[in-house]
């Protein structure tokens, strides 16, 4: 009797609302929306939280109450004005009734579920978008996404340089920053025209990180946080198909090592270079003075001469530290962090919080390029105390792998396949004081369908906290290939 009570009072209220429907009943079970936008932490700058409510052709109501504020916005597909918006992030909590009609004639409200206003996020993420081609790269476009608006900007497209008639193709990729500032960035040019665009004070120019002996240009970088130093790895990587594998794709090292490239000096020395193992991502401390990496041996088969390409769910990567004094310039001790091969797992990407207290990374059953791989999950080190565990509250049953910090920590935002299986998207998530994340839920767009109609998957997503000011058709001309004339 009294939960009948308390579904009668609730519908009482509801259809008290203006504009809300009249003779409904309640029902305990959350409204099923696309994204999933239920009972998430949000940060105070973000951009509407536009979704669509599911229910076939069931017409819809959706109520919004905050503060002391009450609005309501009536068909499927949810879109709230930016005026609206500010006003209920300034309430602080959000409180979202989902209601449909059913093919009885009658009214359900769903479950309520809240939207909690929390810490503001980095305004700006820079990604790579790539479409589903694995040996052409017709288009592939550097964008840079404002997420307190839906204003996304591409700074660089290869298609303003490349020739594919001509066989002249071209790939960007590995976009990188100095402190989360567009002031000093970086992103590679490969194939045609190819070299690293190297952004310095604002100022554009192209550089070239090969070196005789090395085992190709500066590929996965990592900048120093206070000094004009840039860590790469060196990396000949090679791809391969299954035919019958649910991973579909498998990209691996045939040889990798680390080099340190100056940038006023315009040199490369090495950092580690070892014929025997494969050095990868390298990713800098907060105060400058560790370098953290990831490293494998190859088993014995591959180092006498086996086919890598039958081997490749052999290889397995360690985590790894290198102190550097940043007075001296001078490299000390390599320290094993976390043998992820005695687990039989292997480890990628390691990024240092801005505390320097935690160390996210991805691991996976083997390799160091795991974005294809189901199993690929995320974890997190305190670095205090060397505990680690994997992020549960962060992972799906598909690949969670790139991710980035925001500037204060606050924030995460990483790559995950769990919408499709097939495409990567971006999804946020706030970090509580006790380490624990909060539910993550995808970057929003205008069109809440957007992420299931756009066949590109997000790559390499990087906070900054201000807008890169550099046109593509600018860096496109500093690369020196040859454009359409401006109409």
């Amino acid at each position: 009797m009294k939960s009948a009570a308390i579904i009668l009072v609730m519908a009482a209220c509801l259809t008290g609302c203006a504009g809300m429907p009249e003779n409904m009943s309640s029902s305990d079970e959350l409204p099923c929306i696309f994204p999933d936008f239920t009972d998430i932490s949000i940060p105070s700058n973000i951009a509407p939280l536009n979704f669509s409510a599911d229910g076939g052709k069931a017409r819809t109501v959706t109520l919004f109450e905050y503060g002391d504020n009450q609005s309501v916005i009536r068909g499927r597909d949810i879109r709230i004005t930016r005026r609206k918006w500010r006003k209920m992030l300034d309430s602080g909590t959000i409180k979202v009734t989902v209601c449909q009609k059913r093919d009885n004639g009658g009214w359900i409200s769903y479950r309520p579920f809240t939207w909690t206003v929390s810490d503001p996020v980095d305004r700006y993420v820079s990604y790579r978008l790539i479409p589903p081609s694995f040996r052409q790269y017709e288009e592939i476009i550097l964008a840079q996404r404002d997420l307190s608006t839906f204003r996304e900007r591409a700074f660089y497209r290869n298609t303003l340089v490349q020739k594919p008639a001509k066989g002249l193709g071209q790939c960007v990729n590995c976009h990188h920053f100095q402190n989360w500032s567009a002031e000093n960035m970086q992103f590679h040019i490969r194939q045609y025209e190819g070299g690293t665009m190297l952004v310095t004070n604002g100022e554009p120019r192209l550089v070239h990180t090969e070196r005789e002996n090395g085992i190709s240009a500066g590929v996965y970088p990592a900048w120093h946080p206070r000094l004009p130093l840039i860590a790469y790895s060196t990396n000949n990587t090679q791809q391969a198909f299954h035919t019958l594998h649910q991973n579909h794709i498998e990209v691996f090292d045939v040889e990798s090592d680390l080099i340190l490239y100056d940038i006023e000096h315009d040199s490369v020395c090495n950092i580690i270079s070892t014929p025997d193992r494969m050095e990868c991502f390298p990713n800098w401390s907060p105060d400058g003075r560790t370098l953290f990496f990831v490293s494998a041996l190859p088993g014995e088969e591959i180092m006498n001469g086996g086919d890598v390409t039958a081997l490749y769910n052999t290889i397995r990567y360690d985590l790894y530290s290198k102190s550097f004094d940043p007075d001296t310039r001078s490299w000390g001790e390599t320290k094993l962090l976390y043998s992820a091969s005695a687990d039989s797992s292997s480890v990628t990407l390691p990024r240092v919080s801005p505390d320097g207290h935690h160390l996210m990374f991805a691991r996976g059953g083997y390799g160091v390029f795991q974005i294809w791989h189901d199993d690929a999950d995320l974890w997190m080190m305190d670095l205090c105390d060397s505990t680690m565990r994997p992020l549960d509250e962060l992972n799906s049953n598909y690949a969670e792998s790139y991710h980035s910090w925001s500037h204060d920590g606050r924030w995460v935002i990483f790559g995950t396949r769990r919408e499709d299986a097939a495409f990567t998207r971006l999804y946020l998530s706030h970090m509580e004081e006790d380490g624990t994340f909060t539910k993550p839920f995808p970057i929003p767009q205008r069109d809440p369908h957007s992420n299931v109609l756009r066949l590109f998957s997000y790559n390499v997503p990087e906070f900054t906290t201000d807008r890169i000011g550099i046109s593509p058709r600018r860096f496109a001309r500093i690369s020196g290939g040859n454009q359409r004339k401006r109409k």
